[in-house]
């Protein structure tokens, strides 16, 4: 697991060859007052930190450490594993819990979860911030005309060219559907309309490439920013009125509530 052979290790310090150098001189400091006492954090205790391979290579594993004494000295017993592939498998759950798995973008829930935290420091710091309800126009006739592998072609592409438009402090969700959201950090209304329309034409702009052509699509957008007492929760349904008002009134366009 460390890449070290029995003859390299037997008599050296194990901490000089596993523990990461930052975490070394802490790790002999435990090992004496272990000596003496028989007690440490790590005794009897799971715990997960980093590691170094003989390579150099930092990984992490998870260590269980017990004692016993034998002839009146203190001696331990630890057990390491690599967890590497644990973790990972961790990373991707937890990934698959946050994010659509067609766009790659946040899911409603955890786009929910997000937002209410940044929606509480704009009002604690009592900065502007605007929410974004944007709806594909006429996405089912893409569905019914070119079938639904090439809608989700559509959609990929909608959310590449979101991430492309919108600036690294926004936060983008697929809210469900066609119907995507932009929470707007630091953004009172008139900027946010300016973003709005930048979205919507880089949404005309780039229509999406597929084997046999190209499919054009257009966007409505409702624009929705704080109102004093309001809740995030309102303010989004207030960014879906003015959606669905930029729809009855000729879609492709931008509409504020």
């Amino acid at each position: 697991m460390f890449g070290w052979l029995s003859g390299e290790v037997i008599g050296r310090e194990l901490h000089d060859l596993i523990a990461p150098p930052q975490d070394a001189d802490e790790a002999h400091k435990g090992i004496k007052h272990f000596s003496e006492t028989g007690e440490g954090p790590v005794v009897g205790s799971i715990m997960e930190f980093e590691a170094r391979h003989k390579n150099g290579r930092i990984f992490p594993v998870e260590r269980t450490v017990s004692a016993f004494n034998v002839g009146g000295r203190w001696y331990a017993v630890g057990t390491l594993r690599d967890i590497t592939e644990r973790n990972e498998n961790k990373r991707k759950l937890l990934e698959m819990a946050r994010k659509d798995p067609l766009t790659g973008l946040f899911n409603r829930r955890y786009f929910n979860e997000v937002g209410e935290k940044e929606y509480a420091r704009t009002l604690r710091y009592d900065h502007d911030i605007s929410v974004l309800m944007l709806d594909l126009d006429h996405f089912k006739n893409v569905n019914d005309t070119y079938g639904h592998d090439v809608g989700d072609l559509v959609l990929r592409h909608l959310s590449k060219v979101m991430v492309m438009t919108t600036r690294e402090t926004d936060i983008l969700g697929r809210y469900g559907g066609e119907e995507f959201i932009v929470l707007m950090p630091e953004t009172s209304e008139m900027d946010a309309l300016k973003g709005a329309e930048r979205l919507r034409i880089a949404i005309e702009a780039h229509p999406t490439h597929y084997d046999d052509g190209e499919v054009h699509h257009t966007a409505s957008l409702g624009l929705a920013s704080l109102r004093q007492g309001e809740s995030l929760e309102a303010m989004i349904k207030r960014a879906d009125e003015a959606l669905y008002n930029a729809k009855r009134t000729g879609r492709n366009k931008v509409s504020v509530k």
